[in-house]
């Protein structure tokens, strides 16, 4: 959370005070790994400069290991706040205001709230590379335009919003510790 600045997640301490994590970055991490994706050294766009985006940036810079990541949003200055937290890792230009550009990007994740209605697309996706991985948070509609163009169009490799929730079950579970907060309320 403190890396990403935002959070999905609050747990009492129990003793006046919260603890915060996020998650989005991790879901996405996991569905990867789970369909057995290599990411390494991938030139990443993620469109998007909010909570999500913050989060699965901060994943793939911490965890991911990919290559320079691109940060688009229709919001210019809240994507230059974002690359500005990940000096080391975003690539120049860092910012892009408008409808992303996916050309040339081998891992395309949208976390941006376009495309939740079905005709909406957040990037022109006759543009991906055929070899590119896309991926968008949006639960739904469970397989959203992108996705669609992405598979259809160009047989890209695609990770639903679904998959990316799943993925992070396992590390709500463990914030949570839920099983042991079961058996305090067994007693």
């Amino acid at each position: 959370a403190a890396a990403c600045g935002a959070a999905n997640a609050l747990v009492p301490l129990g003793d006046g005070r919260w603890q915060a994590d996020m998650f989005d970055g991790v879901g996405l991490l996991k569905a990867l790994k789970q369909r057995q994706v290599s990411i390494a050294g991938r030139k990443t766009l993620v469109v998007g400069a909010g909570g999500a985006g913050a989060a699965i940036v901060a994943a793939l810079r911490t965890l991911g290991g990919v290559g320079p990541i691109t940060i688009a949003d229709i919001d210019s200055v809240r994507a230059r706040q974002l690359a500005a937290r990940f000096p080391g890792c975003v690539s120049g230009p860092a910012c892009v205001s408008g409808p992303a550009d996916p050309a040339g990007f081998e891992l395309v994740v949208n976390a941006s709230p376009c495309g939740m209605a079905s005709d909406d697309c957040p990037l022109d996706s006759a543009r991906l590379s055929p070899d590119a991985i896309v991926c968008d948070a949006i639960m739904q509609p469970p397989h959203t335009r992108l996705l669609l163009e992405a598979r259809q169009q160009h047989n890209c490799t695609i990770v639903a919003g679904l998959e990316m929730l799943q993925g992070q079950v396992q590390a709500l579970v463990d914030f949570f510790a839920l099983p042991r907060r079961r058996e305090f309320c067994k007693a």
